[in-house]
């Protein structure tokens, strides 16, 4: 059955696995405290996560492409995405933490941006 893995990639990692049909298995976060402890532990992660079918990294770096080539080697399709592109996505200006606002704003000229630009910078 296909699986989901999304992954914010870091050194303090937060995972969840999603089935086929979109509901959640489970979710965990970890400190590994060190980068290279987290590269080490990879392949174990991906492995307890069921060998997903396709993993979603959140973040970039060294750390990302450790992820991508550990997931692909497994067989699994990648995608890398930012969280200022799935918060404008999915949550509502009021919603997104307040650090991000001013750089979608600056980045976007999207509808979005143009009524968040209306509404709280009037």
């Amino acid at each position: 059955m296909p699986s989901l893995l999304a992954v914010d990639v870091g050194v303090r990692t937060g995972l969840a696995v999603y089935r086929g049909d979109g509901r959640l298995i489970w979710y965990r976060s970890r400190n590994f405290g060190a980068a290279a402890r987290l590269k080490r532990a990879i392949p174990a992660l991906l492995h307890e996560a069921f060998d997903p079918t396709y993993v979603v990294l959140e973040g970039g770096g060294p750390l990302a492409e450790h992820w991508a080539t550990a997931a692909e080697r497994q067989g699994a399709h990648v995608r890398r995405v930012s969280a200022e592109e799935w918060r404008s996505l999915f949550l509502l200006p009021r919603e997104q933490p307040k650090r991000w606002r001013g750089r979608l704003i600056t980045l976007d000229d999207s509808w979005r941006a143009r009524l968040y630009r209306r509404i709280y910078r009037r």
